[in-house]
């Protein structure tokens, strides 16, 4: 339960019952934190990815589950789900990058120095330094820095990445 004080004391502050205000702080920060990830996952490109991939199983499949004896969340997750592997790293893939790279999103949520992205922290430094102290060694090494978890993460999922926008076209 949150009380708010109600004083002249500038220090006063929203408290949790129970807890200080440095905890109810830290909650507020998660929050921005993960509504960073929210937004990045219903994408309208991996839901038409993902209907573009399912519409190339045959409905004989699905038929045949049914037959069975399978719900259609069995079907779903013990049939479709394992079959769209690639198709899912493939979104994982998208979905990491567009997240990393993304700034403006994060520029409206985050106004702390602690939360901020990479891209947004980059500016940032551009924008303090001032037009004529502009030190390019330390902007062009951070944008490598930026670079390097995107690059690993590509070349460990890579041969699912090109496997998956391989098959997603393909009609059966």
């Amino acid at each position: 339960m949150l009380v708010m004080t109600n004083s002249d004391n500038p220090s006063s502050r929203v408290r949790a019952r129970g807890s200080s205000a440095w905890t109810c702080q830290l909650s507020l920060n998660r929050l921005f934190s993960f509504s960073l990830i929210v937004v990045g996952i219903a994408d309208a490109f991996n839901l038409f990815l993902l209907t573009q991939f399912f519409r190339t199983f045959p409905e004989e499949l699905e038929e045949a589950a049914r037959i069975d004896g399978c719900s259609r969340l069995g079907i779903l997750w013990r049939i479709l789900l394992p079959l769209s592997k690639l198709a899912l790293v493939t979104i994982i893939l998208f979905s990491f990058f567009a997240s990393w790279n993304s700034f403006t999103w994060p520029l409206i949520c985050v106004n702390t120095d602690a939360h901020r992205t990479l891209p947004v922290g980059i500016v940032t430094f551009i924008a303090r330094s001032g037009a004529w102290s502009l030190f390019y060694g330390v902007i062009m090494s951070s944008a490598i820095l930026a670079c390097i978890p995107g690059l690993v993460v590509f070349f460990l999922l890579q041969r699912y990445f090109v496997q998956g926008i391989a098959t997603t076209g393909i009609k059966a």
